[in-house]
C-alpha cells in the first residue's frame, strides 16, 4: 500500500466516523393525545425507559398514575402544560410493618436528573400502610417547581414521605453531592423532614 493510499484510507474513516447524537425531545401525552413533535408515549415511564442521556422528556397535561424509575442520566423530566394541570400521581403503598422500608413512587438513581413542573401526589391513602414518595439515590439531581402532595395519614403509623434520600452505598447510592432540591410547595401544611438510609438499612 503506497503513501496516496493510506491517506486516502485515513480520510475515508475520518469522513465515515457519526457525529454523537443531539439530544432528543420525547413527549408524554394521554391516550389519543397529539405532540407537538408528532408521536407521543401514552405513559411517562415508557418515555423515560426510551429516552437516552441528556434528553428531554415534557409531559402534556393530565393525570398520570403510574410509579417511575428514573434511570437515565442527565435526563430532563418537566411538564409542558404547568404544575398545576400535570400530576403524577403514585400507585404503591408500604404495609406500616414494614417501616422504614422505602418502596418509592418516584426512585431517581441516575446522575444529572431534573425534575419541575409537576403536582407530585402520593397514592389513595389506605389504613395501615404509607408511601414512600420520591426517593433520590444519584449526584447532581436538581428537584424544583413541583407541588408535593403527600399521601394523607389516618394515624401516626401511616405517615407518608414527600422525599426521601439514599447515601453510603445503599441502593447503589453515593453521597448525594450536588443535590438541589428547591423552590417546591408541599401541600397541606406538614412537618418535612429527610431521611437518608446508610448501608445498614438503618435510616438517620
Amino acid at each position: 500500500m503506497n503513501r496516496l493510499t493510506i491517506l486516502l484510507f485515513v480520510a475515508a474513516v475520518v469522513l465515515t466516523t457519526p457525529s454523537p447524537a443531539e439530544p432528543a425531545v420525547l413527549e408524554v401525552a394521554p391516550p389519543g393525545g397529539i405532540g407537538a413533535l408528532g408521536d407521543v408515549y401514552p405513559t411517562i415511564q415508557a418515555a423515560i425507559d426510551d429516552a437516552d442521556p441528556g434528553d428531554t422528556i415534557t409531559v402534556a397535561p393530565a393525570t398520570y398514575e403510574e410509579d417511575l424509575v428514573i434511570h437515565v442520566q442527565n435526563l430532563i423530566l418537566t411538564s409542558s402544560g404547568g404544575v398545576a394541570v400535570t400530576i403524577i400521581k403514585g400507585v404503591i403503598n408500604v404495609d406500616a410493618a414494614q417501616w422504614p422500608l422505602a418502596v418509592p413512587n418516584i426512585k431517581i438513581n441516575a446522575d444529572g436528573v431534573e425534575v419541575s413542573g409537576f403536582t407530585i401526589r402520593g397514592p389513595d391513602p389506605v389504613a395501615g400502610k404509607y408511601s414512600s414518595g420520591m426517593l433520590i439515590a444519584s449526584d447532581n439531581v436538581e428537584i424544583h417547581d413541583n407541588i408535593f402532595q403527600p399521601t394523607n395519614a389516618s394515624s401516626l403509623d401511616d405517615i407518608s414521605q414527600a422525599i426521601t434520600t439514599y447515601r453510603d452505598g445503599n441502593e447503589g447510592a453515593g453521597d448525594l453531592n450536588g443535590l438541589n432540591i428547591h423552590d417546591n410547595t408541599f401541600e397541606p401544611w406538614l412537618l418535612c423532614h429527610f431521611f437518608w438510609s446508610r448501608e445498614d438499612g438503618q435510616v438517620r
